[in-house]
């Protein structure tokens, strides 16, 4: 036989909840304080991180905007044995103009048996977005990862641009046009060219 309601303790659930709900709207508080900071901080980040953007190689052509990747998810799901698949990915990229923004991917890859297709979604992100969508953790990790092999490259295209600079001092057009050709293939090839 169920319980009744009379015997049923309303008292004490009130008593509960009314001892849970200042600290639920305190914690909840508090919560949304840390992400308005880290989204200030994350900002100030990206403000540093973006100039660097243009000097980035993905591979594209240059008539793209350049962006830098700063977190990747993909998933793939097998579809048929000769290795199409469907796929779906999201990513938090910075344009070189500053835009941050959450990019969702998805499509099928077909090999053989039928055409494939994709889309791809993208929508600007504030930094307090992107905190809550991906993590200030995860997001601190893509930049560095993404930072690591730049200072390198940099140093690479610093001394190819300095020894270009000191070639073609002094130097005629006809001089300095090979030079010029043979140095930004150079960086091209080398440092992935600005």
């Amino acid at each position: 036989m169920a319980a009744s309601l009379s015997s049923f303790p309303f008292h004490e659930l009130t008593r509960a909840l009314d001892d849970l709900e200042p600290l639920a709207k305190l914690v909840s508080d508090m919560k949304t304080e840390t992400t308005e900071k880290e989204a200030i901080v994350l900002k100030e980040v990206l403000d540093r991180v973006t100039p660097l953007v243009p000097l980035i190689d993905n591979g594209y052509e240059l008539y793209y905007r350049r962006f830098l990747t700063i977190v990747g998810r993909r998933e793939e799901v097998p579809i048929d044995e000769d290795g199409s698949h469907f796929y779906s990915e999201y990513r938090l990229v910075l344009y070189e103009n500053g835009i941050l923004a959450r990019v969702h991917a998805y499509g099928e890859m077909s090999y053989k048996s039928h055409l494939g297709w994709d889309r791809h979604d993208e929508e600007e992100i504030a930094p307090q977005g992107a905190i809550a969508a991906f993590g200030l953790a995860a997001i601190s990790e893509g930049l560095i990862k993404a930072l690591e092999g730049m200072s390198q490259a940099l140093e690479g295209m610093s001394q190819a641009l300095e020894g270009m600079s000191q070639a073609i001092t002094g130097q005629s057009l006809a001089e300095i046009m090979p030079i010029v050709i043979e140095a930004n293939r150079k960086l091209k090839g080398e440092y992935g060219g600005a």
